[in-house]
């Protein structure tokens, strides 16, 4: 089924909660498939035993493993040697949710990355049964010792220190570096209040092709034995565009994706019914001038414009953005937002009217696959004065 309700509306801080300071929070991982690997825990992990962990020479051969038998061999040189050296690439950041009254919230940049290691502290990890007698098979993986530097070359972020890397079966994890704000050496500021304190955290790759991370910002306060923090990302840089944890994917040639998806959806013309049984068509046409799409391990996506309308002209003609994603075949996605200006504005959805809403939102996903086609499309508004969502229509493909 479709999840047709899957649009993010802005960028806010992602995460908070309220504590007693005498309480911890532990975000421990999950449990995903029976998947016994690293960074998984908690009473349900049968690989929670005590690790295995020893210390390893840079050239020594081993083998690194999943529970599901995926694996790869090599020495440290051969596995971890590429994640160090230097690498830069475009940053840009937008702090602006966390508060109104900052030096350096929205900004672009260069950022200037180096990774360090210490090859005396490369260590193997094997993990092991919770209960000896338990026949499952748990992961083995690399750690190691990291020094860190980043720096923009506008000066708002500039900060140095010790993380650690793991390298798994599916490849390097994202090493973390947290700063204190009143520790970092760059201009990037926040006015704190009484009470308040701030850390840096940031999330990075590789210095290779990619050279990709992110930068979080949690924000906490106390006031007695209460505690609060709010936390989010805030910037993120990529050599290639691709967010950190993907890779970049070309689009062209024979066998690229932007042939299929101009087959598809060139010029593409869909049957469907209202909800009022009115028989209508959807008239689709994408394009796109990216030269690469962006693969998370489950799919790729890529970003396109999406020329789109209704037969009947309950919906008009219009021009957005959508993107493509790739998986079990291919989804066209669309979000698409209109506010009212005034009560004299018209949108696209010729049946709503701004006197009565103050915004729309059309959303609709094309899916096509070797076994099957399916597509759904809703709108909704945003009622006037009240502040409150309401279906307006939807319909579907019929065949």
């Amino acid at each position: 089924m479709l999840d047709l309700k899957r649009g993010l509306r802005g960028r806010k801080p992602s995460l908070s909660w309220t504590l007693p300071l005498a309480v911890w929070l532990c975000a421990c991982g999950g449990v995903r498939d029976k998947v016994w690997g690293p960074g998984t825990g908690g009473d349900f992990d049968p690989c929670s035993g005590d690790p295995i962990v020893t210390p390893v020479a840079w050239i020594e051969e081993l083998e690194v493993h999943d529970e599901r038998g995926d694996s790869v061999m090599g020495t440290p040189a051969d596995l971890l040697g590429p994640i160090a050296g230097e690498c830069s690439a475009p940053i840009d950041w937008d702090a602006s949710g966390f508060s109104d009254d900052q030096v350096t919230a929205r900004g672009a940049s260069e950022i200037g990355v180096q990774v360090e290691i210490d090859e005396s502290s490369v260590r193997h990890v094997q993990r092991t049964p919770r209960n000896p007698d338990d026949d499952v098979v748990c992961a083995a993986f690399l750690e190691a010792d990291v020094t860190v530097s980043l720096a923009t070359e506008d000066g708002t972020f500039r900060d140095e220190g010790p993380s650690s890397l793991m390298f798994t079966a599916a490849g390097l994890q994202p090493m973390p570096l947290t700063v204190a704000l009143e520790d970092s050496e760059g201009s990037f500021a926040l006015d704190l209040g009484s009470g308040e304190s701030a850390s840096l955290e940031y999330e990075l790759g590789a210095t290779d092709s990619d050279c990709a991370g992110r930068i979080g910002l949690m924000v906490s306060r106390s006031s007695g034995s209460m505690g609060s923090s709010t936390a989010g990302q805030i910037g993120s840089w990529s050599k290639t565009g691709c967010p950190l944890g993907s890779t970049a994917v070309d689009l062209d040639g024979p066998d690229g994706l932007l042939p299929r998806v101009e087959a598809l959806w060139g010029d593409r013309t869909v049957p469907a019914v209202w909800d009022d049984g009115q028989q209508t068509e959807l008239l689709v046409e994408v394009t796109t001038s990216a030269e690469r799409a962006c693969d998370d391990g489950s799919g790729a996506s890529f970003p396109v414009e999406v020329r789109y309308g209704t037969s009947d002209g309950r919906i008009e003609l219009h021009t957005t953005e959508g993107s493509v994603r790739t998986g079990d075949g291919l989804e066209l996605w669309v979000n698409d937002e209109f506010m009212c200006a005034s009560e004299d504005d018209s949108l696209p959805y010729t049946r709503a009217d701004c006197r009565v809403v103050d915004s729309i939102t059309l959303q609709f996903a094309l899916h096509e696959s070797a076994a099957s086609a399916t597509f759904g499309l809703e709108i909704y508004s945003s009622v006037r004065d009240e502040g409150r969502d309401e279906p307006l229509d939807h319909f579907l493909e019929y065949r």
